[in-house]
């Protein structure tokens, strides 16, 4: 039986409590990191609440969502996203 190694970088860390996703815009593209709520002040949160106490807040179909990560990758392809 093979035994779990954890992985040594940064990226893989967790981070406790709640979490935001900031974009970044640079020079040369954009950049999305994920950081704590309370540290992101007056930038704005990109995830948006799907579910609240049990009630679905947002509808989305499969369509709409797979034309989203369409566009993504496509911007990042195009190099608009890093």
């Amino acid at each position: 039986m093979s035994k779990k190694i954890p992985s040594p970088t940064t990226a893989k860390h967790q981070k406790p409590g709640r979490l935001a996703l900031v974009k970044f815009v640079h020079e040369d593209g954009e950049e999305y990191r994920t950081m704590r709520e309370e540290e992101i002040e007056a930038m704005q949160n990109e995830l948006v609440p799907v579910f609240k106490n049990g009630e679905i807040l947002l509808e989305q179909t499969f369509a709409e969502n797979t034309r989203k990560s369409k566009e993504i990758k496509r911007k990042k392809t195009a190099g608009e996203l890093s």
